[in-house]
C-alpha cells in the first residue's frame, strides 16, 4: 500500500496552504497553531465574522463543499 500523496494532492495541499496564509485574517491568530476547528463561540461576533468571512472566501475559491455534486456547486471531490 502506498501512503504517498499524489503530485495532484501535493500541488492542492500546497495551493490551500498559500490560500489561508493570504487569505486568513485574523489580527493576529495563527490558524495553523489550532489541531481541529476553531472554536466557535456564540458570544464572540467578532470571531464570528471573520469565520464567516473565510467561508465565503473558500465557498468563492470552490473549495468549502468540494465534496458536493457539480450541479450543488462543488467538485465531485471524494471525502
Amino acid at each position: 500500500m502506498d501512503f504517498q500523496f499524489t503530485k495532484e494532492e501535493d500541488k492542492l495541499r500546497s495551493d490551500v496552504k498559500s490560500f489561508v496564509n493570504k487569505e486568513w485574517d485574523a489580527e493576529g491568530l495563527d490558524l495553523w497553531s489550532f489541531s481541529g476547528p476553531l472554536p466557535y463561540n456564540i458570544d464572540d461576533l467578532h470571531g464570528q465574522e471573520l469565520i464567516k468571512t473565510f467561508s465565503k472566501k473558500l465557498a468563492q475559491k470552490g473549495w468549502y463543499t468540494m465534496h458536493w455534486p457539480s450541479v450543488f456547486g462543488g467538485q465531485e471531490a471524494p471525502i
